[in-house]
């Protein structure tokens, strides 16, 4: 699995009852916390059972929308994420999140702002989900050590990692391609060719051909 372009685990979930991906999201988490240098306790998994809970949403839902406030964080266990906003009656493809990864309202959740991107789903999700007012009603309830830290450094290396983008906007199409093929190639775990190209500003006609001539 991926945390923004940083492998921690490698497992997939072999179950197809709802139990086993709830089981399966919660170990994950755990194994990300250890990934992320912070001893995890063994009431914390327990506390995840409690706060998260699984949801399996379907291709092409909004998780949050451009300007929502109150909004949810959602783990992904299996599925794929578009993140994008509006700008002059276009739309903007910004990030994708893919198995592993973590969706969720920067602005709104650690600045009370509204949310300035829209998530919505590529395919079908399933997802641990937690509400934003219990993230930070479990920040004072004595567990503040354990997870606010932790939840600080991930979204600190979604912004890491949205500088990353940034640099790879920034490639001609060829580099783009090479890029994606060498540090972003999870992607193709989630996501479509056509998804893919619109996140680096591309047409899929032009990816494709740009393909072919770094592939053996």
């Amino acid at each position: 699995m991926v945390i923004y372009n940083k492998v921690y685990s490698n497992e997939v979930c072999r179950g197809t009852r709802k139990y086993d991906y709830l089981d399966f999201g919660a170990h994950q988490f755990e194994k990300l916390c250890y990934y992320l240098g912070f001893p995890i306790e063994k009431r914390a998994i327990r506390i995840i059972l409690e706060n998260f809970i699984y949801k399996v949403y379907r291709k092409g839902i909004f998780l949050i929308k451009e300007g929502d406030n109150n909004t949810n964080v959602q783990y992904i266990i299996d599925g794929g994420v578009k993140v994008f906003r509006s700008a002059n009656a276009e739309i903007q493809v910004l990030n994708l999140i893919g198995n592993g990864g973590f969706v969720g309202s920067i602005n709104n959740l650690f600045m009370g702002l509204p949310s300035n991107y829209s998530f919505k789903t590529c395919s079908e999700c399933k997802v641990l989900e937690i509400d934003g007012a219990k993230i930070q009603s479990l920040f004072g309830a004595g567990y503040q050590a354990l997870y606010k830290s932790m939840i600080e450094k991930i979204f600190g290396l979604a912004l890491e990692h949205e500088k990353e983008v940034s640099q790879l906007l920034r490639l001609n199409n060829l580099e783009k391609v090479a890029a994606i093929y060498s540090s972003y190639d999870h992607l193709f775990q989630s996501f479509t060719i056509k998804e893919i190209a619109s996140f680096v500003n591309m047409k899929p006609e032009s990816f494709s051909r740009m393909r072919k001539k770094i592939l053996p």
